[in-house]
């Protein structure tokens, strides 16, 4: 930082004018960590958060398929409603839009990955019962019946409130308390929802907007066309090259279509441009292709 940087060299002018012999190395000392510590607090700034880092280089994409989508997330963000739950394949981009669509508003919010125990999420809540939350491959938690039972009271209000409780004879809350009001919202991402039909998951369904994301084939052809065009790091030929692969291989009855292959396709090309097509069919043919 700056005013590490300076305070350093002041300190460093003081002692070279008072102790011109003893306290040379003693000074370069200073300023040598001085600015050591600040090119690290520069460098730690400027790393890319998770959602930051897995953006691939290009323009911005206006896919109107998302419309309402964004528009349930803005809804949830801005306290028009508790939760959202946004359902759909693998690939998407259903983590991508729904962060960009976070900032684009400047929403506070926080990102909650995976799941362990039924303790590490509701201290996650606890921590950020203030902010958005946003839970991105957590099918994990639909399908444990406590956990759910979190969420239903974090999303339902009762006597104008939403009280979240955790009753543990443990002492492993530590500074935890055993219940909380959260005032924060919900985002659930996830590929499918288990135990669909059940009460618990119907009773958790009813308390959020709930949108299932399923395109056409027609459809996310013509969103991988759009993804390639909006690529910066491509050159024209690169671009042609990688819709003509997808367009040689994908047909309707391919399994898991999904907006990645296009990132996959991108690495291929821009290593070994005359092998890419080799590399991308030996890497799916059992997964995608059946060849």
């Amino acid at each position: 930082m700056w005013f590490v940087k300076l305070g350093a060299l002041i300190l460093t002018l003081i002692l070279l004018i008072n102790y011109p012999l003893y306290t040379v190395g003693t000074a370069v000392f200073f300023v040598v960590v001085a600015y050591a510590i600040g090119d690290a607090k520069i460098k730690d700034k400027t790393k890319p958060s998770k959602a930051q880092s897995k953006s691939p280089a290009m323009n911005k994409v206006e896919i109107p398929e998302f419309d309402a989508m964004k528009q349930y997330i803005r809804m949830t963000a801005l306290g028009h409603s508790n939760c959202a739950i946004i359902n759909g394949e693998g690939g998407l981009g259903k983590s991508f839009t729904t962060i960009e669509t976070l900032k684009e508003i400047n929403a506070d919010y926080a990102l909650f990955t995976g799941y362990s125990t039924l303790l590490s999420f509701y201290k996650f809540l606890y921590e950020n019962r203030d902010k958005i939350i946003v839970l991105d491959d957590t099918e994990g938690l639909l399908k444990d019946v406590r956990a759910i039972g979190l969420l239903k009271n974090a999303l339902w209000e009762v006597d104008g409130r939403r009280q979240v409780e955790y009753n543990s004879s443990t002492s492993m809350l530590k500074d935890t308390p055993e219940s909380f009001d959260f005032t924060g919202r919900i985002i659930f991402l996830c590929n499918q929802i288990p135990n669909e039909g059940k009460r618990n998951m119907e009773a958790l369904l009813s308390r959020a907007l709930y949108y299932k994301i399923a395109f056409t084939f027609e459809q996310k052809m013509k969103i991988l066309k759009k993804c390639i065009s909006a690529r910066t790091d491509l050159d024209p030929a690169q671009k042609q090259k990688i819709w003509d692969i997808l367009n040689r291989y994908l047909t309707s009855e391919t399994n898991n279509i999904n907006f990645r292959l296009v990132e996959r396709l991108a690495q291929f090309v821009k290593f070994n441009e005359a092998m890419a097509e080799k590399l991308f069919v030996e890497l799916y043919k059992e997964e995608f292709f059946n060849v």
